[in-house]
């Protein structure tokens, strides 16, 4: 699977189209070839998804292709379990730092369904899950490492900030498009997580 990655900070304006063009060139492939455009809605960084979003969305008007958005949780959830092994009782908690001692986040049970809404948790908060974890609790994501003191009354394992690629939203994408899933490109927006407050 061919895909293009920077590391450059605050590049997402500059690169990605560049980026996008490059990877359809080299693939010998151009936007009547798609079948679809998959994005991630989000949580993550307002900039990012904003360029994220609305780079999706032209492409999409471009070339008449569907959009389909998909969650950043689980997008997050599909990289952890192509890369781990759980059990079937275990539970899932991608986490995005949302500075302090607050993340935004969403439960997975262990084949990557969620079996609740997306939240912001405070840690030491009751609340993150509906009854006691039976099984182990995998904690990953930016704001993972800060919240297991906060979770400790349970078996509670962290992976800090384990790689994410988009490539991890292809699975979704297709299984969607096979669906016929597609989210409308004039009125879908972002998933910011919470409200914007200036630093």
């Amino acid at each position: 699977m061919d895909e293009s990655i920077s590391d450059e900070p605050n590049g997402h304006s500059r690169l990605l189209t560049v980026m996008v063009d490059e990877l359809m060139r080299k693939n010998g492939i151009s936007f009547k070839d798609l079948d679809a455009v998959a994005v991630s809605s989000g949580p993550g960084s307002y900039t990012g998804l904003r360029i994220g979003m609305s780079t999706a969305k032209g492409l999409c008007y471009a070339s008449e292709k569907p959009l389909i958005s998909i969650s950043t949780f689980e997008g997050m959830v599909q990289s952890f379990l192509q890369n781990n092994t759980v059990a079937n009782e275990d539970l899932l908690v991608p986490m995005i730092d949302a500075r302090r001692m607050e993340v935004y986040t969403q439960v997975f049970g262990s084949s990557g369904k969620a079996v609740a809404a997306q939240m912001p948790y405070i840690s030491g908060n009751e609340g993150l899950f509906h009854e006691a974890p039976k099984g182990k609790v995998w904690l990953f994501g930016s704001g993972a490492e800060k919240m297991v003191e906060g979770l400790s009354a349970y078996d509670v394992q962290a992976d800090g900030n384990p790689f994410i690629s988009a490539v991890n939203l292809l699975p979704i994408a297709h299984k969607r498009w096979v669906e016929k899933q597609f989210d409308d490109i004039a009125y879908t927006t972002p998933n910011y997580g919470k409200a914007w407050q200036k630093a």
